[in-house]
């Protein structure tokens, strides 16, 4: 008869090391753990403690990753859905100014739309923004954590500084959102993978995922996007910030 209750131990272990792999081992660790559980009865109660303390831990990370990765794709859809609107109320507003025997002249004429180059501080009202570097990469993350694109593909990472130049304190959902986009106008969103390994990899990345921005204060961020290498290549791209300043990368 077992004498010990190893899968306790186990689900333990692969709970915790669910911090560095996106709670994906603690999905598995919540299994070994709920074994461990049902087994501890009939082993006079060894493993019992270690096993729901494992329970504990992987449905702690496994949350924290679901929520954190929800935020994330609901900040990038409400900002895409908030300036959209703002744009149209401001433009509603200038226009309906406007005398009627001026409204075709505005309507035929384009802004001149101004291209900046890499680290030039952009202000976006509430944050200063500075794309610091760009570089191509065909794999992401540390020798033994990392990850690579798919078939065909590589990664443009991109470096910047963000710094809240308010006069109050910003959420990290209120950022300026960071996209690449083609001669075309075509947006691509950052790889959440690839974007995390990257940063992983940096190592001095200080920048806020709950905590607010204080005004004065500037972190280090980083962004990964899998783009075709053909595309890439053939093409002129740009850094978005917040879907209307461009900052000019090749």
């Amino acid at each position: 008869m077992e004498k010990n209750n190893d899968d306790a131990k186990i689900g333990l272990i692969l709970s915790i090391c669910g911090l560095v792999t996106f709670g994906i081992t603690s999905i598995i660790g919540i299994l070994y753990c709920g074994i461990a559980y049902l087994k501890s009865d009939k082993l006079e109660g060894k493993g019992k403690t270690e096993s729901i303390v494992g329970i504990i831990i992987s449905s702690v990370i496994i949350v924290g990753y679901l929520i954190f990765l929800a935020n994330y794709i609901a900040k990038d859809d409400f900002e895409t859905s908030l300036q959209d609107l703002s744009e149209i109320i401001e433009t509603s507003k200038e226009y309906e100014k406007v005398e009627d025997n001026q409204k075709e002249e505005i309507e035929e004429s384009e802004p001149k739309e101004i291209i900046y180059n890499v680290g030039q501080a952009v202000s976006t009202g509430d944050f200063e923004i500075t794309i610091d570097q760009v570089s191509i990469r065909d794999k992401v993350g540390t020798q033994y954590f990392n990850i690579t694109p798919s078939d065909g593909g590589i990664y443009v990472c991109v470096d910047y500084r963000i710094k809240n130049i308010s006069e109050e304190p910003k959420s990290s959902f209120s950022f300026p959102s960071i996209k690449l986009q083609n001669s075309k106008g075509i947006n691509y969103s950052s790889d959440f993978d690839a974007s995390w390994h990257y940063s992983y990899e940096r190592k001095d990345n200080d920048s806020k995922v709950v905590s607010d921005l204080n005004p004065g204060i500037t972190v280090k961020d980083y962004s990964a996007f899998e783009i075709a290498k053909e595309l890439y290549e053939s093409d002129s791209w740009y850094v978005l910030i917040d879907r209307k300043i461009k900052v000019k990368i090749k």
